[in-house]
């Protein structure tokens, strides 16, 4: 298998399984619909699955550095890829450089920044539970979601970062299939997906924010 052969599989692979690892993480959150026994029990499975075999939140924490490793081979791969093809098709970038012209390509260095703080913040505040605000319980999911989204502070700091996180996954699935070479006709559809992908983020997981801060 040749070098760019193996980046691809390795862009495409890391990449699907990003989707598909946000997308059942907007159907855990939607649980929260569900009532407090929905959540905590959703979150419970979590912890204790695989307990008999491997301990308590053993395989939780495994899926979590198989998800690290997956950002960071996927933005590896991805970015010799970008870099491969800009030296090899400068004819191919040059023809779809006038449909890059979008906010999310024009700032998907800075909206990656942002992203990466804010996926730092989630995890210091839903899953180490070090930045909290007052009334947060350990473990009680239901009881933290309610009163992080109920102070106005959190909520805008979700809004901000789920927002930015979906401007950059819409540029981020197009400009991948563009960086793998594909024809234009294809880049253009990947590109309408992308979009439509990023807005089922983008709804899905503030729906939750949006509910509690206002009618909850």
């Amino acid at each position: 298998m040749s070098k760019i052969s193996f980046l691809k599989l390795v862009s495409s692979s890391t990449g699907l399984f990003i989707i598909l690892f946000l997308i059942l993480h907007v159907s855990g959150n939607l649980k929260y619909f569900g009532g407090p026994d929905s959540l905590d029990n959703y979150a419970l499975f979590l912890r204790i699955f695989g307990k008999e075999i491997l301990g308590e939140y053993t395989f939780l924490n495994l899926f979590r550095i198989v998800l690290v490793i997956a950002f960071i081979l996927h933005i590896w791969s991805t970015y010799l890829l970008t870099r491969y093809n800009a030296k090899a098709s400068p004819q191919y970038e040059s023809s779809l450089a006038y449909k890059s012209t979008t906010f999310s390509s024009k700032y998907m260095f800075v909206l990656g920044i942002l992203a990466l703080s804010f996926l730092v913040f989630h995890i210091l505040h839903f899953t180490l539970g070090i930045i909290h605000p007052d009334g947060f319980e350990y473990l009680k999911v239901y009881n933290n979601v309610t009163i992080s989204f109920k102070n106005t502070i959190y909520f805008l700091i979700y809004f901000i970062g789920v927002t930015v996180v979906s401007l950059h996954v819409s540029h981020g699935i197009w400009s991948a299939f563009q960086s793998l070479g594909f024809n234009y006709l294809f880049v253009k559809h990947a590109r309408n997906f992308a979009k439509l992908f990023a807005m089922f983020l983008w709804i899905g997981f503030l729906s939750v924010p949006i509910f509690v801060y206002f009618f909850k």
